[in-house]
């Protein structure tokens, strides 16, 4: 609630509001900037790899050993010719100022 109190957070990402809970464990809450739309295409990730956006389009590999961490706010779009090899490693999760 402090956090969200800053007067540098945009209202879009939930500044000037709090969050309400009852009880339960502690957790940290991270607020990232999106952009609009990211566009990721072939040839492969060559290296590990952490993208946050609106909504993401991406047909690229991930090849044994790599990994990939896709963070959207609306959607994540894997087009024909995205493919995972053996001990590649990808994610996707929605996240962000939604």
């Amino acid at each position: 609630n402090t956090t969200l109190g800053s007067p540098l957070i945009p209202a879009s990402c939930g500044g000037g509001d709090v969050i309400c809970y009852a009880y339960g464990s502690s957790c940290q809450i991270a607020i990232e900037p999106l952009t609009p739309l990211v566009v990721i295409t072939l040839p492969n990730h060559l290296t590990d790899t952490i993208v946050a956006a609106e909504i993401i389009e991406s047909s690229a590999t991930v090849p044994s050993g790599v990994f990939v961490a896709y963070e959207f706010g609306e959607a994540a779009v894997l087009m024909n010719g995205f493919e995972t090899f053996l001990n590649g490693e990808f994610t996707a999760e929605a996240g962000g100022c939604d």
